[in-house]
């Protein structure tokens, strides 16, 4: 019976530094990705919170004018309840 020792070799392969080379590559071209995508989608976040905001002001305007017109209705029919 013949023991074997462990045997580690200090040789580097051609294909696993290939590998490597092409997996740091492929990392960095994902993270500059998400981050072109992270700017695209924050001026997309901020046009539409412009949006939302003007469409806010219309509509405030609208109940504006409706809640005045509620009030000359309860004025016009507490007028006519007194006369």
């Amino acid at each position: 019976m013949t023991t074997e020792k462990w045997h580690v070799s200090k040789s580097i392969n051609l294909g696993h530094i290939l590998v490597t080379l092409s997996l740091f590559i492929g990392g960095f071209m994902y993270v500059a990705d998400i981050d072109k995508e992270v700017s695209k989608h924050t001026v997309q976040i901020e046009a539409m919170s412009d949006r939302v905001s003007s469409i806010d002001n219309s509509h405030n305007a609208l109940f504006d004018k409706i809640d005045a017109k509620l009030e000359k209705i309860f004025d016009l029919l507490y007028q006519m309840k007194n006369d």
